[in-house]
């Protein structure tokens, strides 16, 4: 009886796996038998839209860089798939998504849907976007026989992390700022010959180099920000970083080393509880690096490269809170900062943030604070130094 009875609970437990083979084996792949995808380029067309991807190697040893046509990105990845017939694709380690700039201007929405109703790809994907051209060229053409743009990329990605000259926002990142303020920023890359300047790298290779932001609003391209202004953006979002900027004092050119940076953004009301202005303090702390001519650091001195690093940050920052007002697209959150701070007011406005963007006065303050003492000489001791 008791033999009887494990039988058939064996034989009900079997048909609980789910397995329609009956073999835990069925859904096994093994890696050889998958083309791993590590970058995924999309563009715009008048039919459609064109996929590229930078895989890992082949089972014949060779980096694998494919684009396809078709109507959705479904229809483009299935014609990819007809062409890698001996392998399957996995497109669940993506290392990123490269938007052209025809995908930006048309509109990211389809894309970004794409990517959350996806069984495979991840909304933590990081996104970058081209500031002028087809992502499909980078894509394609970018690296070499070792190593495809992936590389590239990644590599972009920690210097501007270190820099602090930019940020890589991800799909996920993105999507919720479109959502939450209507507008959103995308780290932009621009192609460029990886032998430009550098005389030791391979002429015939595409690889990208930084082109600051781009502004999105309603899902489109509306703007962009600078290169040289991405740093306050950075600011702004708490993205310090410890990168070198050169300042000028007098006859005098030093390059400070970013240390940290403190932003407080605050609302401004008035009697009547509208909204009229927004104060933004920034406190900038930084170490002297390199000198150009070789300078005791004085205070006199320490307190002229504060004074030029206070100007630098507080152009960058402007000009950012410029774009935002001109096209009256909260990009950085701002709103949501505002709310936070005095919730029944910012409820109260009957506006929406965002139109009331170009009226508002943003006050902006930085205060910096450079230390120098590790110098072992200066013009008027020449010789301590050896």
């Amino acid at each position: 009886m008791r033999r009887r009875a494990a039988a058939l609970f064996l034989c009900f437990a079997l048909t609980l796996t789910g397995c329609g083979s009956g073999s835990i084996y069925s859904t096994f792949r093994a890696v050889e038998q998958m083309l791993v995808i590590h970058t995924i380029g999309i563009d715009k067309t008048p039919d459609g839209l064109e996929l590229t991807i930078a895989a890992g190697k082949s089972g014949e040893g060779e980096l694998v860089r494919m684009k396809a046509a078709g109507p959705t990105i479904s229809a483009a990845r299935d014609r990819l798939e007809d062409y890698a017939s001996d392998e399957e694709l996995f497109f669940s380690h993506t290392n990123y998504f490269v938007l052209g700039k025809s995908a930006l201007c048309s509109g990211v929405e389809p894309y970004l849907n794409y990517l959350e109703r996806s069984a495979e790809l991840r909304l933590d994907v990081p996104v970058f976007a081209m500031a002028d051209g087809d992502a499909g060229e980078l894509v394609l053409r970018g690296g070499n026989d070792k190593h495809s743009v992936t590389e590239a990329l990644s590599s972009l990605e920690r210097v501007l992390t270190l820099r602090g000259d930019g940020h890589v926002f991800t799909a996920s990142e993105i999507a919720q700022s479109l959502s939450s303020y209507g507008a959103a920023l995308v780290c932009a890359i621009k192609r460029a010959q990886a032998g430009s300047g550098v005389e030791s790298a391979g002429k015939e290779e595409l690889t990208a180099l930084p082109a600051g932001y781009i502004i999105l609003k309603d899902g489109a391209q509306a703007g962009s920000i600078a290169q040289t202004d991405a740093r306050g953006v950075n600011l702004l979002l708490g993205y310090t970083g410890s990168g070198s900027i050169e300042l000028d004092w007098e006859t005098y050119t030093a390059c400070v080393i970013m240390d940290r940076a403190k932003t407080c953004i605050e609302p401004v009301w008035n009697d009547g509880g509208a909204l009229t202005g927004v104060t933004v303090d920034i406190t900038v702390r930084a170490e002297l690096g390199e000198q150009k001519e070789p300078h005791a650091a004085s205070p006199a001195y320490l307190a002229g490269l504060e004074a030029s690093l206070e100007r630098e940050a507080g152009e960058w920052v402007n000009h950012v809170l410029a774009a935002s007002k001109a096209l009256s697209a909260d990009f950085l959150g701002i709103g949501g900062i505002l709310e936070r701070k005095s919730p029944e007011k910012f409820r109260a406005m009957g506006r929406d943030f965002a139109a009331l963007l170009p009226e508002l006065d943003f006050q902006v303050t930085v205060s910096s604070e450079i230390s120098g003492s590790y110098y072992l000489c200066g013009p008027d001791d020449t010789e301590a130094g050896g």
